[in-house]
């Protein structure tokens, strides 16, 4: 089992470090999905904020369906329920 699939296998059981070391692993496209959204007049902490409630929701979420990854369905989520606050 790769590394990701086992931290991803352990947060699911409420393991707070695996939850912990996957946000760090994905803090940067967090950060990078935060910037780019608050282009659209939307502020960068309350997007950030909003980001990581939605990655750590994520991670509950995710079934592995190849060839969707664990980062790509992280994007999708993102992209799809900050358009909708966005278009709130």
């Amino acid at each position: 089992m790769s590394e990701l699939k086992e931290l991803i296998t352990k947060a699911k059981q409420k393991d707070i470090k695996a939850m912990e070391e996957l946000f760090v692993k994905f803090k940067p496209l967090l950060k990078s999905r935060a910037r780019r959204y608050s282009k659209y007049e939307l502020e960068y902490e309350d997007i950030f904020q909003q980001a990581s409630l939605l990655f750590i929701l994520a991670v509950y979420d995710y079934q592995e369906r190849l060839p969707l990854t664990f980062a790509g369905y992280v994007k999708k989520k993102l992209r799809l329920k900050i358009f909708l606050v966005k278009n709130h």
